[in-house]
């Protein structure tokens, strides 16, 4: 789904090209026209969200932090790279109303992105309680009895199966999704994962 977006990107060029045996479409055309899907395709591989080029960041987050803390990294690194293109368009254009207007955009779609990262953290614990499937990669998470359920979940990664085991304590081994749909159940409503034992 993200890569479709660049990709429209890439055939385009290939149309106008094939437009130049037509008599409307000359070269001068065919030039604006390259240089503005380039100069749109480069920008929206920008690694900022919600630009795919910031979508596709998170999706590589996500590969190496719990689900939570990719989350939240690839939201700060959306930041920072926003403030670098904001002062190197200062510096190139400053009057470029247009970049501005786009700039603030961004950055309101980061701030409220942040706002909701416990909504999107709620959604993704219930899509993996109700998840069928097993996944391939599993997470073996050694974790304090004192630990709180919710801070355990925080380190819950994408796609992953999670095998849990309270350190000091010999035969504490739980089923990640089997916790989580307790959790919700209302099966395990206890503050630290011993008390689910």
């Amino acid at each position: 789904m993200l890569i479709a977006g660049p990709l429209q990107n890439v055939w385009l060029p290939l149309l106008s090209y094939a437009l130049l045996n037509f008599s409307f479409w000359g070269m001068n055309e065919h030039n604006l026209f390259l240089m503005q899907n380039n100069a749109l395709l480069l920008f929206n591989l920008l690694p900022i969200w919600p630009l795919d080029g910031g979508r596709l960041t998170h999706v590589l987050m996500e590969m190496v932090y719990p689900y939570k803390l990719a989350y939240r990294r690839a939201l700060c690194f959306s930041a920072v790279a926003l403030g670098v293109f904001g002062v190197i368009s200062l510096l190139l254009y400053p009057f470029a109303i247009n970049s501005w207007i786009i700039f603030s955009f961004i950055l309101v779609a980061i701030y409220k992105e942040w706002r909701v990262i416990p909504l999107r953290f709620i959604r993704f614990l219930l899509a993996l309680s109700s998840s069928k499937q097993r996944f391939v990669r599993l997470k073996k998470l050694s974790v304090p009895g004192e630990m709180l359920l919710t801070e355990v979940f925080a380190m819950y990664y994408k796609n992953a199966d999670h095998h849990l085991r309270i350190i000091g304590e010999p035969k504490s081994e739980l089923d990640g999704i089997g916790l989580v749909r307790d959790y919700f159940k209302g099966n395990c409503e206890a503050a630290t994962i011993r008390e689910c034992l």
